[in-house]
């Protein structure tokens, strides 16, 4: 938030000019993918070595992400607003889709953590072989879903293959190493598969719906 007074999208070139998007702080007290992307460039940066791939970086909620919020009072959450709306946040992540549609994205990777101790795992929102290899590169486990409809990794489906990561709890080393070798790996990835894995290889669950506990 001293460096950053809003969302901010930074652009990194790198060899392969097919350029990886990360997103990080949509939710601002889900630290693992900004501390899993920071590592990845010091990384580079001390190697003095470039990026195997050009990275489009998205920091999402600053202004939550210093007071460890998901988003503050007068806030909308960040990952509800990609897709046309009245909002200046609505406005914003769609000028941000605008400008990337021409990029020949390769993957997308929008990273959060859960609130509870889950296993980790990949959601996708299309079901096809290329979102599930991505899916696979950070865990067995992928779970398909198609609402709310207003989350990012959908509007980036558009795109490119695209996933929502879950990594477990924020502030738990394990998260964030995860988090590093998904994103040093796709890095790395030339190309994604043409056909479905193997049953054995994978769980794949269907999302079909919310249930809201309230107190009476």
């Amino acid at each position: 938030h001293e460096i950053f007074d809003g969302p901010t999208l930074i652009k990194i070139d790198g060899e392969d000019k097919r350029p990886l998007f990360i997103s990080v702080l949509l939710h601002g007290n889900e630290t693992t993918g900004f501390y899993a992307i920071q590592s990845v460039l010091k990384d580079y940066v001390r190697k003095e070595k470039p990026l195997p791939r050009t990275v489009y970086l998205f920091i999402g909620n600053v202004l939550a992400a210093k007071e460890n919020l998901r988003h503050l009072p007068d806030q909308p959450d960040f990952n509800r607003i990609w897709s046309p709306g009245l909002l200046e946040e609505n406005k914003m992540a769609m000028a941000l889709i605008e400008k990337l549609k021409g990029e020949n994205l390769f993957a997308c990777l929008d990273i959060h953590n859960n609130t509870g101790k889950n296993p980790h795992y990949g959601s996708v929102n299309k079901l096809e072989p290329e979102f599930f290899d991505l899916a696979r590169t950070f865990a067995p486990q992928v779970v398909y879903f198609t609402k709310p409809a207003s989350v990012l990794s959908l509007a980036f489906a558009e795109l490119c293959p695209a996933i929502t990561v879950e990594c477990g709890m924020a502030g738990e080393s394990y998260a964030i190493d995860h988090a590093i070798i998904l994103i040093r790996n796709c890095l790395d990835k030339k190309d994604f598969a043409k056909v479905p894995p193997a049953e054995e290889d994978w769980d794949l669950f269907h999302s079909v719906a919310r249930i809201l506990l309230t107190a009476q």
